[in-house]
C-alpha cells in the first residue's frame, strides 16, 4: 500500500534532471505526479496544484523549474526572474499551508571566489546565480531542503544535453571543442543525485546544503578523462582558459563545494571525483 510519503509532486519533470528523477523514483516505488507544461499556462494554476496536493495527500514537492541558460538569463533578466523566482513564489503559500516538504534544487552558481564554498557564503556574480539565490529565500518561507548542486551524465532526452553529452556528441561528430582549465566544479552523476534526493525525501531534515562530489576537478580534466575513457579523438580538443573568451554573463571560476554539512547531517559519505567520473563514464558504454 502506498503511503503519503511515497507520493511526490515534481515541478519541472520534463527537464534533464526531472526525466531521470521521475524514472528513478518510480523504480524505487514512489507514486510520481508530473504536471504538464500546459498546466503552468493555466489561469487556475495555483488552485490546480493545491487541489492535487490535498486530494492526493502529497507530502513532498520537488521544484526543478528554472531557466538554466546563464547567458540567456543575463540578456533577459526579467524572464529569468519570472522563471526562477516568481514561479516558486506562486506556490509557496500553498506549500506552507499544506505543510509539504519542499525540496528545492538550486545551483553552485550562487557562489563566487575561491572555493571550496560553504553554505553560509553565497555570492552570485550573474543574473542566473542571483535568481537562484532569490529562489532559495522564497523556498525558506516553508519547510524546505535546498540543494546547491551541479550534475552531469547521460541524458534520457533527445532535446536536452548535459555537459558530458555535449563533449561526446561534439567529438563523435568531428567538431572541435574548447575545454577550460581555469573553471573547477564538484559535479555528481545525474543518477547519484537522484539517489540523494530520494534520501532527502525519506528524511525529516531541512535546511540549505551543498551536494556534490567530495573534491573538485577542472572542466578540461573532466572532459579529457571522459574522451580518453571512451577512446575518442583527443585531437579535436583545445585546452584553454575561459578568460580568453568573451561571454555575456560573468562566470564563477571556482564552483568547488564543501559538502561536510550534507555528509554529517545525512550520515553518509559522498563520492570522490574519481568515483563520480567512473559512474558517469560507464553510462556511455551502455547502449
Amino acid at each position: 500500500m502506498v503511503n503519503s510519503k511515497s507520493k511526490v509532486l515534481i515541478l519541472g519533470s520534463t527537464g534533464l534532471l526531472g526525466k531521470r528523477l521521475s524514472i528513478k523514483l518510480k523504480n524505487l516505488g514512489y507514486v510520481v505526479f508530473e504536471p504538464s507544461r500546459e498546466i503552468f499556462k493555466s489561469d487556475n494554476l495555483s488552485n490546480n496544484i493545491l487541489k492535487l496536493i490535498v486530494n492526493e495527500k502529497i507530502k513532498t514537492v520537488i521544484n526543478l523549474v528554472a531557466n538554466t541558460n546563464v547567458d540567456y538569463c543575463e540578456q533577459y533578466p526579467h524572464e529569468a526572474y519570472e522563471s526562477n523566482v516568481k514561479t516558486l513564489e506562486k506556490f509557496i503559500d500553498i506549500f506552507h499551508k499544506t505543510k509539504v516538504h519542499l525540496i528545492h534544487i538550486s545551483s553552485d552558481q550562487v557562489y563566487f571566489g575561491e572555493g571550496p564554498h560553504s553554505e553560509e557564503n553565497p555570492n552570485p556574480c550573474n543574473v542566473y546565480g542571483i535568481t537562484k539565490y532569490l529562489s532559495e529565500l522564497i523556498a525558506l518561507k516553508t519547510k524546505a531542503t535546498i540543494l546547491r548542486t551541479n550534475f552531469t551524465g547521460k541524458s534520457f532526452l533527445n532535446s536536452r544535453y548535459s555537459f558530458s553529452d555535449w563533449i561526446i556528441n561534439s567529438i563523435t561528430n568531428q567538431k572541435k571543442i574548447n575545454l577550460f582549465s581555469d573553471i573547477h566544479f564538484s559535479p555528481l552523476s545525474i543518477e547519484k543525485l537522484c539517489y540523494y534526493i530520494h534520501m532527502v525525501i525519506k528524511s525529516d531534515i531541512r535546511g540549505v546544503y551543498n551536494l556534490g562530489s567530495r573534491d573538485s576537478i577542472s572542466k578540461s580534466d573532466f572532459g579529457c578523462q571522459l574522451i580518453d575513457y571512451l577512446g575518442l579523438d583527443m585531437n579535436l580538443v583545445t585546452i584553454t582558459k575561459s578568460v580568453n573568451f568573451e561571454r555575456r554573463a560573468k562566470r564563477p571560476m571556482d564552483m568547488s563545494l564543501n559538502v561536510n554539512k550534507f555528509e554529517n547531517d545525512f550520515n553518509l559519505v559522498l563520492p570522490t571525483i574519481y568515483e563520480t567520473n567512473n559512474s558517469i563514464f560507464e553510462e556511455y558504454l551502455i547502449t
